[in-house]
């Protein structure tokens, strides 16, 4: 009993978008990436999807369907996409955003929180050249020239930061901050009850 309720007290948590107006998704193009953003991620309790480039039908058709669930239940929608400054990457805004409005989610909004110019030039990343063979390379390389930048580039403490302000920009802390008090509270009586069973 008492192993239990060890365990009871050392993981457990509210749902911490709780109250939120916002529901907010994060997908990134790598997963080599994904436990890097999960230490985000896990923190506010944000669903985090590896998108691996265009994904298939089925897989925008369940992703249609947890947005849809949240929106029906009164929250606005909101995807921060994380991918490569090349031709796919910068090309998978336009086809995630597309592809979830084809299946009826009109009002959701979709930003490209890195890899931006901006970033590329402040943390001096490496750069690539662009992929010529890809289709969307033509009006990459009129736009941005011929080469290209990886997200993986970024150091991930600068990584980690980036995703942070981008996600608490959709994030009413007041509410957030209730919702972990109410935890503190619950978890404090849950010690009480491990320690008169040890």
């Amino acid at each position: 009993v008492a192993d239990a309720m060890n365990d009871m007290y050392e993981q457990y948590r509210l749902d911490r978008q709780q109250g939120q107006p916002y529901y907010v998704e994060i997908w990134v193009e790598k997963d080599a990436l994904s436990n890097v953003m999960a230490r985000v991620t896990n923190e506010y309790h944000v669903h985090l999807m590896v998108n691996k480039g265009y994904s298939s039908c089925s897989a925008m058709h369940e992703s249609y369907k947890r947005f849809k669930r949240q929106v029906d239940g009164g929250r606005m929608p909101v995807l921060l996409y994380f991918g490569d400054h090349d031709p796919s990457g910068k090309d998978m805004v336009r086809d995630i955003a597309d592809r979830l409005r084809e299946f009826g989610l009109d009002n959701l909004e979709v930003r490209n929180p890195a890899l931006t110019m901006q970033q590329v030039t402040r943390h001096r990343l490496p750069e690539n050249p662009a992929k010529i063979t890809d289709p969307r390379a033509a009006w990459y390389i009129q736009e941005y020239g011929t080469h290209s930048w990886e997200l993986d580039a970024l150091e991930p403490p600068v990584l980690i930061q980036i995703i942070e302000n981008s996600l608490l920009e959709y994030i009413d802390m007041p509410t957030y901050n209730a919702v972990l008090e109410v935890e503190a509270e619950q978890k404090e009586y849950i010690r009480k009850l491990k320690e008169e069973n040890e």
